[in-house]
This record gives C-alpha cells, structure tokens and sequence, in this order.
C-alpha cells in the first residue's frame, strides 16, 4: 500500500481484512451474475446484506450519492461486497454530475469498480457526431483515470461503450494499448424504438463487433441475465449484470428467496462458459 494510501486508510479508520481483500479482488475479473440494488428497496437491501450472494453488486453513482449523504453508504453495502457503480439512472442525473462529484463519490466507497459514463440521445446523432461522442468518451476515461492515480484511489475503471460501429469502438484501442484497461462493460438494450430491431440481435451484434474491434480480456453485460441469452453472446461476456431478471426469478411472497438466486447464479455461471472454449476473433486489418 502506498503512503497516500496508508494515510486515506487511517482517515477512514484501520483498514480491514475485508477492505484488503478487496483492493486485491477488484482488479481481477469480474465473472458471473452480479445483481444491481436499486433504492429504496428494503427487501432487495436485506437480501443482498444477509446472504452475502454476489462479491460484486451493481448500484448507480446517484443511488451512492445519496446513501454516503445519509451516511447509510455501510447499510446498503457490506465491507464484504465489492461495489461496481453506473450511471444506470435518468439522464439529466448523469450530464448534470461534474467529474469533482464522481470523484468524493469514488474516495468514499473504495475500494470499488466503477463505470465511467457520461449520456447521449444517440437518436438525434449522425455517424460523425457518434464517433465524436466516441472520441470524447475516451477522453473523459483518460482524465478520470489520471485523477484517480493522483488521487492514489484504490479504483478500477471499466468503461463502457459508446456507438455500435467498428469506426466507433476503434478510439477505445487507446485505452487497452496504451493505459493497460482489459476489462470493459456493455451496455444492452441501449438502442430502442422504431430502428432497433430485435433487441437481442442487436446487442449480441454490436458486442461482437466491440470485442473484435478493442481486443478485451473480459466483458461485463449489463441488462441481461437470462442464461438463454447469455449462451449466445462471445466467449470474452464473463459476467451479466441486472436488476429486473433476478428480482423477479427470485421474488416471493415473503421476500427473495436464497435457494433460487443460487440457483439462477449456477445458471447463469454455466451460460456464460457455454461457450468458452471459442476462440473470438480479433480485428487488426481492416
């Protein structure tokens, strides 16, 4: 642990064995199904505190925001769970935050995972101005990366992607050959309306096309978990992220049922190695 470290740990008081554990877990990958808690939700906060059922957890940046407000940020999340924030909230929320924001969120709550994201109505963009946004994104990881490190925080990016096109993804190859970033997160679903076609097409389509256009060691998929969908993504979707798939796979009468989300993590966990001997193929010439 660095100096810097060492002196945030004692801010915070004595590091734990748990926080130790963590800092070593959070950069290696994630895999499996990862459940998202979404406040408030009494039930979905006593399932994921009592029974310890996921390492990681999702949870977005603003439903962080306000638990440290409340100083309620160890009742939502366990030192034993590894928290992966999003923005998986409206969008004025996410354009409205600044980077200073992101950041006093991030020095509480690590060590942890986080998503970089900043929002775009890509239903009112050309080409061009997607691949813009593209380049802006990985700009915005870049600088997040290097406040990070100043910072001495104890936070492993994984961005996301922005676009669906080949022309799109290939900025990101900066950040994998260049800042060493192996793991990345996807986005499904993000596509909808008249010109969205099959929804489940599309994304196993543009995930396809990320993967073999930046060349990452792992995927995380966040808004499916159904394991009949997962069988069809590439070998590289580790992990599946969600909110309304488990819930509802696991809701009863008297709460979540702990029997059926091991259940659904053992399914789940045998999709995504459905087809783990493929090989993905990696575009280089184009």
């Amino acid at each position: 642990m660095s100096s810097r470290r060492q002196r945030a740990a004692t801010d915070r008081g004595q590091q734990t064995l748990d926080e130790a554990i963590k800092s070593r877990l959070i950069h290696e990958p994630v895999v499996g199904a990862v459940p998202r808690v979404e406040l408030p939700d009494v039930e979905c906060e006593a399932f994921i505190e009592t029974h310890h059922c996921s390492r990681s957890v999702l949870i977005s940046l603003d439903d962080a925001r306000r638990a440290i407000n409340r100083n309620e940020w160890s009742e939502v999340l366990t030192d034993y769970h590894i928290p992966i924030t999003t923005a998986t909230e409206k969008d004025g929320i996410t354009t409205g935050r600044s980077m200073d924001e992101v950041l006093r969120i991030l020095e509480v709550i690590q060590p942890a995972i986080h998503v970089p994201d900043v929002s775009f109505a890509y239903g009112y963009m050309d080409d061009l101005t997607i691949a813009e946004v593209a380049d802006a994104y990985v700009e915005y990881v870049v600088e997040l990366s290097r406040e990070i490190n100043d910072r001495d925080y104890d936070i492993r990016l994984m961005p996301t992607q922005k676009g669906w096109t080949t022309d799109h993804f290939e900025p990101y190859r900066r950040l994998r050959e260049d800042y060493g970033i192996t793991d990345y997160a996807f986005y499904c679903g993000q596509s909808i309306g008249g010109h969205a076609g099959n929804a489940l097409h599309k994304d196993r389509r543009e995930a396809r096309t990320f993967i073999t256009t930046v060349d990452p060691e792992n995927v995380m998929l966040i808004g499916r978990m159904s394991p009949d969908e997962l069988r069809q993504f590439e070998p590289r979707v580790t992990s599946a992220a969600g909110l309304n798939y488990w819930r509802t796979r696991c809701q009863t009468s008297s709460g979540y049922s702990y029997r059926q989300y091991r259940e659904l993590d053992a399914e789940i966990d045998q999709a995504l190695k459905w087809n783990h001997e493929a090989k993905q193929s990696n575009l280089r010439i184009y």
